[in-house]
């Protein structure tokens, strides 16, 4: 499905970037009950690199349904601040963007590795307030503690006190970005747990529900097998035997 813009509003500037076309949400809710793991591998099988959001990791979890997040791609751009004008200037502005974001999106922020926190928890409580799934930054973070006793999920590089107020603006919302390596489209789908996110394009999206469902049956059978004592070479027979000798055997598994 592609983003279409609405359009243009001379008083509402967001307006242009809504994300009307959305993926199917069964196929979103199907896709979050995979671990990541399984999700990159079946991602490789279908030909589809540089899935991975380098870098970042749950940083406000305390349980493991706080360290994982799923839902739809809103993107916003970060650039290092002109300096012509304030930051009550600045294009867009995040608070604005999760106000506009429907209940389980997901806000993917490109901070190009900053080393400035672009979550707070001010922030965390309109996400909250807005039902959103999570957020994911190639930045840092601030106020975790707040955080993670609100149980919301936010995945980043690090912590730190230090603001990107006056040091980034966002300059372009809902449009492709490259976050930690990887490039986000808005509608994407936007998987996170504690092996860190992976992005699936939304144009493979039906062709990866497939091969999940093909995966996690071998992956019950390797458990079988692994607890039976079935020869090694066996296992991986039989692996490359269901996974038609591609050689895409279970990773680290």
């Amino acid at each position: 499905m592609e983003t279409k813009d609405a359009q243009i509003d001379s008083d509402d500037p967001y307006a242009a970037h809504a994300l009307v076309d959305r993926p199917e949400p069964d196929l979103v809710a199907e896709l979050g009950r995979n671990t990541t793991a399984d999700i990159s591998d079946s991602l490789v099988a279908l030909g589809v690199r540089n899935h991975v959001i380098r870098g970042v990791r749950p940083l406000t979890s305390e349980s493991d349904s706080a360290a994982h997040l799923c839902g739809c791609a809103v993107t916003l751009d970060f650039v290092p601040a002109s300096g012509i004008h304030d930051f009550a200037a600045a294009p867009f502005f995040s608070s604005e963007v999760i106000r506009r974001m429907s209940p389980g999106d997901v806000l993917v922020m490109s901070a190009k590795g900053s080393e400035h926190a672009f979550w707070g928890g001010h922030m965390a409580r309109r996400a909250i307030a807005r039902q959103i799934a999570g957020g994911v930054v190639d930045g840092r973070i601030r106020d975790r503690l707040a955080i993670r006793e609100a149980g919301f999920a936010v995945f980043a590089l690090g912590v730190t006190p230090d603001t990107m107020l006056d040091h980034y603006e966002a300059v372009a919302y809902n449009r492709s970005i490259e976050c930690g390596g990887a490039s986000v489209t808005p509608g994407d789908v936007i998987v996170g747990d504690d092996d860190g996110v992976v992005v699936v394009p939304r144009t493979v999206l039906p062709d990866l529900v497939v091969e999940l469902r093909r995966r996690v049956e071998l992956e019950t059978w390797m458990s079988e097998a692994d607890t039976s004592d079935v020869p090694a070479h066996t296992v991986y027979s039989e692996i490359l035997r269901r996974r038609g000798s591609h050689g895409d055997d279970a990773g680290s598994s």
